[in-house]
């Protein structure tokens, strides 16, 4: 299940309402709230997870995305994407689209490790097995990391 966004940005908005000088920020960083949503929720489901919104200035709407071929993929879209947010009201000219790679700290889904797929006791032994037939080639040294890794004594 994915995080609720309004509920991630409770705790900033409730700083914006409680400090005078930040207070002047809270309807801009309001808007750019519900244009970031509006964005996304009319956007390809297969596109979402790889791009944001990185703002909008004079009616130019700026779209982050994770890669070129991301990139491409959303360029189809965008003269739709720009209509449907025309319907909802948002005075959106055009939209850019930024290849901008995601560093590790910008989501934290994509900072989850990888995990390999379990194997269990019978599978590792297998691969011992199937170790002891096989000639010296690269295969078998990659099957005795792999058992040595399922074993524990990874180096």
């Amino acid at each position: 299940m994915k995080p609720n966004p309004q509920n991630a940005t409770a705790p900033v908005i409730d700083f914006l309402r409680r400090h005078d000088g930040a207070a002047a920020l809270l309807p801009a960083a309001l808007r750019n709230l519900r244009l970031g949503q509006d964005t996304l929720a009319l956007m390809p489901a297969v596109l979402r997870e790889s791009c944001e919104v990185a703002g909008c200035d004079d009616g130019v709407l700026v779209l982050r995305v994770s890669s070129a071929g991301a990139a491409a993929k959303l360029r189809q879209t965008l003269p739709r994407l720009r209509d449907a947010l025309l319907d909802r009201g948002w005075q959106v000219s055009s939209i850019r689209v930024r290849v901008q790679p995601r560093t590790l700290n910008t989501r934290p889904e994509a900072r989850k490790k990888k995990t390999g797929v379990a194997i269990s006791p019978q599978g590792v032994a297998a691969f011992a097995d199937l170790r002891n037939t096989l000639a010296d080639s690269p295969l078998k040294t990659a099957v005795e990391r792999l058992i040595k890794r399922r074993r524990g004594n990874d180096d």
